[in-house]
């Protein structure tokens, strides 16, 4: 961790939680919100991603636009910063916990910082433009900080035909501008992949208490999945989802959690197993897997 990342952890938990569904600002069962997602198969959609989703969110993310949307694209929300002399050696220039994990989820090269935040900005002006008939808001910080304090793009995303936000903070500009939000859950509140700027992936222990009433973001997409008619997430817990993907994923082929949580795997040099190796790995790792939601 840098610095700030270890000791201003405290911002990734909002002072008011988001712990039921609402539909334009008024609380609703979760079978009612989810309902309204029905809106999300009309025209065209873009579904905006915050940097601090895990490995397995971003990919679960992945599947749901493939599987689920016809007229779509996922952008993950980045905004890069100045440092100085100093700052680099404490900090991260990226602000973003994890955005490496969605590139690697999407299966593509990594392109430079600035073409992963050219392709955010363009996401916006064509936000702003009524390019798109809906939204999906994945996470808060969907949208960088600074952006909020653009209006216009907030008043876009107001007048937007059908907005759906998977949000943590009852007091965030999303909430009050989404026409649905589902409860999500803290960083901090799950278990997953990472994987820092050396491209060395991580294991995320869950550090905080669950909030009673929250999903995790996965979760949450694969309950929007199944009123649209697909199964894209079969995963009970977090643990399980981890194991799954690292079963599926060739590029992690023989790994288990337990070797990453050992000081993480440098992605540049490891080697991926065979697969009857990995399997054999992975179901005795599995016998131990955690059951809580």
């Amino acid at each position: 961790l840098c610095d700030e990342g270890r000791y201003g952890f405290d911002r990734f938990l909002p002072k008011v939680r988001v712990t039921s569904a609402y539909e334009k600002g008024e609380a609703k069962s979760l079978e009612e919100a989810l309902k309204k997602t029905s809106e999300l198969k009309k025209g065209n959609c873009l579904i905006l991603v915050a940097p601090d989703l895990t490995v397995e969110e971003f990919a679960i993310v992945e599947s749901f636009n493939e599987k689920c949307l016809e007229n779509s694209k996922v952008v993950t929300a980045l905004r890069s910063r100045t440092l100085s002399d100093l700052e680099k050696i404490l900090v991260s220039p990226d602000y973003a916990a994890n955005f490496r994990g969605g590139v690697f989820a999407k299966g593509e090269k990594e392109g430079t910082r600035e073409q992963l935040e050219q392709r955010y900005e363009e996401a916006l002006r064509q936000l702003k433009g009524n390019v798109y008939d809906s939204v999906i808001f994945v996470g808060d910080r969907a949208i960088a900080e600074q952006d909020f304090s653009d209006m216009e793009l907030l008043q876009a995303i107001n007048r937007m035909p059908f907005s759906l936000g998977i949000l943590c903070d009852r007091e965030g500009p999303l909430f009050d501008n989404c026409s649905v939000v589902l409860p999500g859950r803290s960083i901090l509140e799950k278990s997953g992949l990472l994987i820092n700027k050396d491209d060395r992936v991580q294991y995320a222990q869950q550090a905080t208490p669950i909030l009673e009433g929250t999903l995790p973001h996965w979760r949450a997409v694969g309950l929007v999945a199944q009123h649209l008619g697909k199964s894209i997430v079969e995963a009970r817990a977090d643990r399980d989802l981890t194991l799954s993907y690292l079963q599926a994923e060739p590029r992690l082929a023989g790994l288990t959690i337990r070797d990453v949580k050992q000081g993480g795997v440098d992605l540049k040099t490891y080697t991926p197993k065979a697969h009857g190796e990995a399997s054999s790995k992975q179901s005795n790792e599995a016998e131990g897997r955690d059951s809580r939601a």
